[in-house]
């Protein structure tokens, strides 16, 4: 098995927090920023899902981190009967890689 290395789609800030993660985890200020919905959005952006290989699975580009922007975060609603009340789609980023046999 070979874990395939992960990369962010995002501004360039971003991917260098998301590289620097696979080496050291993140403080609380670079996972906030990296969490932030100009970012990849999601409350918990690295770390939770990576993606492994087997022999005879080719990867060239390895795996990307997806932004949810600013569908990851709930938002409470003003509205009386909270109607507009925005939930969120997830806590952490999908993950996604291209791979051939």
């Amino acid at each position: 098995m070979r874990l395939l290395d992960e990369h962010c789609e995002t501004s360039e800030v971003g991917s260098l927090l998301c590289d620097v993660s696979e080496s050291r985890p993140l403080d609380r200020e670079e996972r906030a920023l990296l969490s932030a919905p100009g970012y990849l959005g999601c409350g918990n952006p690295v770390g939770l899902d990576h993606i492994l290989v087997g022999r005879g699975v080719k990867n060239s580009q390895g795996a990307k981190h997806l932004s949810i922007s600013d569908l990851g975060s709930s938002i409470a609603g003003t509205k009386p009967d909270g109607s507009d009340q925005k939930l969120a789609i997830s806590d952490h980023c999908p993950i996604v890689a291209q791979i051939s046999y």
